[in-house]
């Protein structure tokens, strides 16, 4: 009942706003202040390749709901006008609406509308439906007529409106740094003087000028000029935020933020009375399957997991509240709140105590740097406690194997526990791998112009899920396919002359492929390692300027065997190793006579490669992939 009351006083919240035109037109508000820029030509930077912005803003009147943005733009090339010309503004109609209030252009000492006549179309494109989630926002559209090269355009909008369940506290972020130059940035807030508002400036060393216009009425104001752009560069780690930008909160604390949300995840009050008989036989089932309470949970955690599948209707309330678990069970889908949502009602009827946790799907490890917001976090876990022990599970993770307590979860690094007694942000627990993935290769030789591979794989731990996920989604002949790719790639040609097998253990969570590939060869062999080509990348300028990601945890050991009874090798006993802060490298060479027998092993240390390290790094990887593995010469001289 507390649920279905929620809902409905949401809903007459947002009704207002629906029935209001989703985008009008209407003169620039009063309360916005006019920022001035140069129209005088300016040199373009070299960033400023087609188009020049001489002025990018932001007004914000909190106490309205309102944002005004303001561009102006000078035409560089066509190009530029391709990109520019075509102004499209996402809204979600639910709460918020469009109001346009001027697009002119600058030509030849004179500014003409072009608002009047411009054709507007609102569109709803659902970008993300590929990723199973419908969002229900809207686009406006204006296509602008007569641009040339040269011209200025500047066009203004506003969006009004404010989440409802969110607007009570002010959260923005906001970035003075684009991965081009910019003439000049701005940004205003209006608020009232008590507003408890907390700023703090990210790269950057801007201070506000602050005002008060009226005792109801106080202006901040941050400006920057020329700023510089930010260089994005690829596999950069995701905590690595370069942009200047400024972050602003009214939460004083984590726990403010937690109460916040608290009513929004709260399980059905009447749930335990009115329980679905379906709901309500398959927790039985559970029950009679086994006494124990961590095995039951992990039946309720696989049903949710692997029955349940992923897709996100979030238009109006769902985008925020997590959908009756009693309806997701019926539709047998949902997106992560409501996944969770029932994983965490399935888990209260046999007892098991949970709590939603709100965590960032990768920028998790900057949360603990950056003010109390509510708008930080995109996905939703479950902490389930159980004897004492907490445990994380993703209920949008499918297929996955192994016990509760060996269960991987990615790595998010800090939650926000949805619970009224939350102080603070949750640390979660770093990823492990409690044994290496090992690859076993043995090469055989059916003649002296041809050689069997065979090869195993095996993973465990989350690699092991990664592979089941991939084999269930790709199929077993698409993998084969990309491995014999490689190969080829590799020797030229090569074919399958084994297919691709597998032996899943999912209750120990090992997984198991091999396959056996028929290779033709000349007078000498290069062994295949998989550690050196596919897990060890030296594709990357050893000069950026951005750490450089790498895979972590990771921990592979390889061991290639050969044996070739058409050559007596020289005996050789060798350890080659190289070592990094980053990596751990050893290799351990053992020939003789008619075998060779190749142990490599890697792992990394750290989940990237610090800027003050990035040339060695390099240089080993180079060093490894071109020395590690001699050629090796198949037959004897005659």
């Amino acid at each position: 009942m507390f649920y279905k009351l929620f809902v409905l006083l949401l809903s007459l919240l947002i009704t207002p706003l629906i029935a209001k035109e989703p985008c009008t037109i209407e003169p620039t508000p009063e309360w916005v202040k006019p920022i001035e820029f140069s129209l005088e030509p300016a040199a373009p930077k070299p960033t400023q390749v087609n188009l020049q912005y001489l002025l990018i803003e932001t007004q914000s009147n909190w106490e309205e709901k309102s944002v005004y943005q303001h561009y102006v733009v000078r035409m560089l090339t066509q190009k530029g006008i391709e990109a520019i010309s075509q102004i499209s503004i996402d809204f979600d109609p639910t709460y918020s609406q469009v109001v346009m209030h001027q697009i002119q252009v600058y030509r030849d000492g004179k500014w003409s509308d072009r608002l009047e006549n411009a054709r507007r179309n609102i569109v709803q494109r659902e970008t993300d439906l590929e990723k199973n989630l419908y969002n229900g926002n809207l686009s406006v559209i204006y296509f602008i007529e007569d641009i040339r090269e040269g011209d200025i355009l500047e066009y203004a909008y506003s969006r009004i409106g404010e989440v409802p369940i969110l607007g009570s506290h002010l959260t923005q972020l906001i970035y003075f740094q684009e991965n081009f130059a910019v003439e000049k940035m701005n940004y205003r807030l209006l608020a009232h003087p008590e507003c408890p508002i907390k700023f703090k400036a990210i790269n950057s060393s801007l201070e506000p000028t602050i005002t008060d216009l009226s005792p109801s009425s106080r202006e901040w104001e941050w400006t920057a000029l020329e700023t510089p752009p930010y260089k994005s560069e690829k596999y950069r780690p995701v905590w690595h935020n370069p942009p200047a930008h400024l972050q602003l909160s009214q939460y004083k604390s984590w726990a403010d933020v937690a109460q916040k949300l608290a009513p929004l995840y709260a399980l059905p009050a009447d749930l335990l009375d009115a329980v679905p008989p379906e709901m309500e036989a398959l927790v039985e089932s559970w029950k009679e399957a086994t006494p124990v309470l961590s095995e039951q949970a992990l039946l309720a955690i696989r049903f949710v997991q692997d029955n349940v599948r992923y897709l996100g209707i979030e238009e109006n309330v769902g985008a925020f509240t997590p959908t009756d678990p009693r309806i997701t069970f019926q539709r047998r889908f949902g997106d992560c709140k409501d996944k969770t949502q029932l994983l965490r009602a399935l888990l209260r009827l046999l007892d098991i105590d949970s709590s939603s946790l709100l965590v960032h799907s990768t920028h998790g490890s900057r949360l603990p740097h950056v003010l109390p917001m509510s708008r930080l976090f995109d996905h939703v876990i479950l902490q389930i406690d159980l004897d004492g022990t907490s445990y994380w599970i993703d209920s949008t993770a499918t297929l996955q194997g192994g016990t509760l307590e060996t269960n991987s979860t990615p790595c998010y690094h800090w939650g926000l526990l949805i619970d009224e007694r939350t102080t603070e942000l949750t640390p979660l627990p770093q990823r492990t791998l409690r044994s290496p993935n090992q690859i076993d290769t043995l090469i055989t030789f059916g003649s002296k112009e041809e050689i069997l591979m065979k090869t195993s794989a095996t993973f465990s731990d989350f690699e092991a899920d990664y592979w089941r996920r991939s084999l269930n989604q790709r199929g077993h002949a698409r993998i084969s396919e990309v491995l014999l790719h490689d190969l080829q790639n590799e020797y030229g040609a090569a074919e399958v002359e084994i297919p691709l097998t597998t032996c899943d253990d999912r209750e120990n969570n090992i997984l198991t492929m091999t396959v056996t590939y028929r290779i033709p060869v000349d007078d000498s062999l290069d062994p295949y390692s998989y550690i050196i080509q596919d897990y060890l990348d030296a594709h990357f300028n050893p000069t950026r300027t951005a750490p450089y990601t790498i895979a972590y945890p990771l921990w592979v050991k390889e061991h290639i065997r050969i044996e070739n009874p058409y050559r007596d090798w020289d005996s050789e006993d060798e350890v080659y190793q190289q070592d990094h802060p980053s990596l751990l490298y050893t290799q351990t060479t053992r020939i003789d006579g008619h075998t060779a027998d190749f142990e490599i092993e890697l792992k990394h240390l750290q989940d990237h490669v610090p800027l003050d390290s990035l040339k060695p790094y390099w240089k080993i990887v180079k060093e490894i992939k071109k020395n590690s593995l001699p050629r090796m010469a198949i037959a004897d001289q005659e």
